[in-house]
């Protein structure tokens, strides 16, 4: 269908059959509505590039042939500091966590405030919706862009028990809460595996990254050594956290790292107190220098006693 806000359309990424969900404005900025797929961007370019398979050279090359807008004037689209755009967050927004409306609501409410301990303060920062018809906790990928924030991608997760459901993004630079990251280039940032673990953390008092599970990826790699930042690897304490900091120290290098290796015979950050969250990073070891030998004292001794 056509209009004068633009054309609506099946889907050619994850291939609508009864319901056309891809939305693209004349200006070329697009967004596909289904939950399945996460196909959205402000150009024709960035279009031709997602949904044809071409590399942004020949997309530029297709789109200038056919006379159409390079990319999308956002100026009629304000966004005050401090605010997300509605580009999906809108249908999961929670209004106010000290008030929530619903059953979904109150049961993440008692999910994340009573049995995590996340202040609402953090579910506000981090900009944490539900899902109602599904009964998910949504949260949002966000992304400092031209100085403004933007929603890159969802990840989900049941409220009753680890179900996670994360939507692919257009690549694997993101790390989850970069967009709350200060200035300071002395102070230390934590990474976690998880998004429930990076708010835990941050609700401790420190400034803490998600890297969407353990799997070690360039990208994000890429994108860590760019911020300049000592970092503690907080991973899991499983044996792929351990094979994965392992990983992470020689892809970082161990000098810039420091790692946990206290957890109070529990999994991960997400299961500590206030408390036992700051004495474990405050008690964190130097790279490679006495990993070894504080996992062998510590860490996979507290593993036996929980896998046996």
């Amino acid at each position: 269908s056509r209009g004068p806000s633009g054309v609506l359309c099946m889907c050619p990424v994850h291939v609508d059959v009864t319901t056309a969900s891809l939305s693209i404005r004349p200006d070329g900025a697009f967004c596909c509505f289904s939950s399945a797929c996460s196909l959205r961007g402000w150009s024709f370019v960035d279009l031709a590039v997602q949904a044809g398979g071409l590399d942004r050279r020949a997309a530029l090359e297709l789109v200038r042939q056919h006379g159409l807008v390079e990319q999308a004037d956002r100026t009629s689209r304000p966004a005050r500091p401090g605010q997300v755009e509605p580009v999906r967050l809108g249908q999961y927004r929670v209004r106010d966590w000290d008030d929530p409306q619903g059953t979904t609501e109150l049961a993440a409410r008692d999910f994340l405030v009573r049995r995590r301990r996340i202040p609402v303060s953090i579910l506000a920062e981090y900009q944490i919706g539900v899902d109602r018809k599904q009964d998910l906790v949504v949260m949002p990928q966000l992304d400092p862009v031209q100085d403004r924030l933007v929603c890159a991608g969802i990840a989900t997760r049941a409220i009753a028990n680890k179900d996670y459901r994360i939507a692919s993004w257009p690549a694997n630079r993101y790390l989850f809460g970069r967009h709350l990251l200060g200035t300071d280039a002395a102070k230390p940032i934590v990474l976690l595996e998880g998004q429930l673990d990076a708010m835990v953390v941050r609700s401790a008092g420190y400034e803490s990254l998600a890297l969407y599970g353990a799997g070690l990826k360039l990208a994000q790699v890429e994108a860590l050594r760019e911020l300049h930042r000592p970092l503690v690897l907080f991973l899991d304490n499983d044996h792929a956290g351990i094979r994965a900091t392992t990983a992470w120290l020689g892809r970082l290098g161990p000098g810039r790292c420091r790692v946990v290796v206290e957890f109070f015979g529990v999994k991960d950050a997400g299961d500590m107190t206030t408390d036992q969250v700051r004495h474990a990073v405050e008690a964190t070891v130097p790279g490679l220098d006495n990993i070894e030998q504080a996992w062998r004292s510590t860490r996979l001794t507290r593993l036996n006693q929980v896998t046996h």
